[in-house]
């Protein structure tokens, strides 16, 4: 093992139970320890970690009951950083719905669920959506704990620059942040831009690393965080507009909100927008619905995906629910018996707390080709399944699946969303259908 990772955790919110601590050390010790070749302690006082060995980290746990006297103690930690091997590596971890930032040059905020209180199979989809959450997590722990800082020409293809935007629209800022992240893309400003020196200088080091930038304008012209008495987002606006003379191959998207503003300030600066090719230059402007706007910008980003690396994959994973165990014996059987290597996960039959969520993470790390097999009426299981493929990124999975298969009997049709674009539906109920694409996929 090549690295050593001390970790002392915090805990500022009841939310956080011990079962949640169960998991959350369980699995932070695997993927620390398979993904990212570094062994993890978890450490009883923050004393034990101020010796020079390995690197130290405080995760500091917060929800919506944490007492407003927390800042004091913000403070007090902070006073003792300061002369610490821990200094600049403290993390807020937040409820995964909180809205509560926090910004500093020593502390960086995560999200992970905290509902665990369910069962069955609603309990298994929570812990699979836990673990992703950690690992994208650890993906950026990662980065900031042992990575140069000098980005690879890999990492500065896979950045976006999702820009600041005004409160009515946070929300939707906030939905693409978690879905982008989630398909494997770094988002910048990592940040608080408005603490670093020069914000407008900090704004072009990040463009530097990204090859899209999104702006969204929502009907409010005051928004969030200013710089100079101006709205943070339109000054990274006229930035990103300025920056696309001298990098033609860098795209951006302009979403404007369809609804009509009371604001005589932002219905000026919406028409502004439009007309000022200082304003616009190099940007597709759209005012359309959320899903429309993630699809529009996931096609940019799929087309940038194509440029990536590939890796050595060999074997195909059949994932599978107690709706489809009989169709799923038979795929394996004729898939096995063209001398395919098959690895099989049947959900249901799974607690939640068991190793099968490693062993589905390190299925989609290795394989390459992913079958679903369902026959249920809803789409909820394969909806989660399949948002897997893409979360995998996340980890370190660089090159796509060569095909993604959703066999079922009793799913038709497929929503027409980029999502699904790269699925192909087979109806099992005809079975020359069935076995033709198994004899084209052997092939």
């Amino acid at each position: 093992m090549s690295r050593l990772l001390k970790v002392f955790v915090k805990k500022y919110s009841e939310r956080y139970t011990d079962d949640w601590l169960d998991l959350f050390s369980k699995y932070f010790i695997h993927l620390f320890k398979h993904y990212h070749q570094t062994e993890v302690v978890f450490l009883k006082s923050m004393d034990e970690g101020t010796d020079s060995e390995g690197t130290s980290i405080m995760l500091q746990l917060l929800g919506e009951d944490t007492s407003s006297t927390y800042q004091n103690h913000i403070e007090e930690w902070n006073k003792q950083f300061e002369f610490s091997v821990l200094k600049n590596y403290v993390y807020h971890v937040y409820p995964q719905n909180a809205q509560l930032r926090l910004y500093s040059n020593t502390i960086k905020p995560l999200y992970l669920p905290t509902e665990l209180n369910v069962e069955g199979t609603e309990k298994t989809e929570i812990i699979n959506h836990f673990l992703f959450s950690l690992a994208e997590s650890a993906h950026h722990l990662v980065k900031d704990l042992f990575t140069n800082t000098i980005e690879t020409e890999e990492e500065i293809k896979k950045g976006v620059y999702l820009a600041h935007t005004s409160q009515d629209v946070a929300p939707i800022r906030e939905s693409m942040r978690r879905e982008l992240y989630a398909m494997g893309f770094d988002i910048y400003p990592k940040e608080n831009i408005l603490q670093k020196e020069d914000t407008e200088q900090e704004i072009k080091e990040n463009l530097k690393k990204c090859f899209i930038s999104v702006h969204l304008i929502g009907t409010t012209y005051q928004e969030q965080f200013s710089y100079q008495n101006k709205p943070l987002g339109k000054l990274e606006n006229e930035i990103a507009a300025h920056y696309c003379n001298s990098h033609h191959d860098f795209k951006r998207v302009i979403w404007i909100a369809s609804e009509k503003t009371e604001e005589e300030n932002q219905a000026l600066y919406m028409n502004t927008i439009f007309r000022d090719k200082q304003l616009n230059r190099g940007a597709d402007i759209i005012s359309c619905t959320l899903e429309e706007l993630k699809g529009l910008v996931e096609e940019k980003i799929q087309k940038q995906t194509q440029n990536f690396d590939n890796e050595q994959q060999n074997h195909i994973y059949l994932i599978y629910d107690e709706t489809a165990e009989q169709d799923a014996l038979s795929i394996y059987n004729t898939i096995t018996e063209k001398g395919e290597s098959v690895a099989q996960i049947n959900t249901s039959k799974y607690d939640a707390k068991d190793a099968w969520m490693q062993e589905h993470l390190s299925n989609l790390m290795n394989c390459k080709a992913v079958f679903f097999v369902n026959n249920s009426k809803s789409l909820k299981w394969f909806h989660s399944k399949l948002t897997d493929t893409f979360k995998i990124k996340n980890i370190g999975r660089k090159k796509d699946f060569s095909t993604r298969v959703l066999l079922s009997r009793t799913i038709q049709d497929l929503p027409q969303n980029s999502l699904y674009e790269s699925v192909t539906l087979i109806n099992m109920n005809d079975e020359n259908i069935l076995q033709n694409f198994l004899v084209r996929f052997n092939n």
